[in-house]
């Protein structure tokens, strides 16, 4: 599931669908633009996703309630997700990131 609004998502979805295929998998791509598309997509995903890698920024938030209460396994971009229920993620912590940019500003 990718918030479709984010400059460049299309690449990253042709590298998932591309490493989907080479593990032998299927992937879905669920587009979504809105908060009110997150729960048609998550419903067409009902007994057909066996887990589901979610793509954006904060309007994939509600997807976290709804992952949990279908007890689909949701792996996320950022450790924020997690904080809010998601089962894990791959990228950095945005507050550590924002931490280590202040330091390089004091050193300026």
């Amino acid at each position: 599931m990718v918030n479709a609004n984010i400059p460049g998502f299309q690449r990253g979805m042709d590298e998932v669908q591309a490493a989907a295929f080479t593990l032998g998998l299927e992937a879905t791509i669920l587009e979504i633009r809105r908060a009110e598309d997150v729960a048609p997509a998550f419903e067409a995903l009902k007994d057909r996703a066996d887990a589901l890698y979610v793509v954006g920024a904060p309007l994939t938030f509600t997807i976290t309630t709804l992952a949990l209460g279908a007890r689909i396994p949701t792996i996320f971009d950022f450790r924020e997700f997690v904080d809010a229920g998601g089962l894990m993620s791959y990228g950095t912590n945005v507050a550590d990131l924002l931490r280590l940019a202040a330091d390089f500003v004091d050193r300026i």
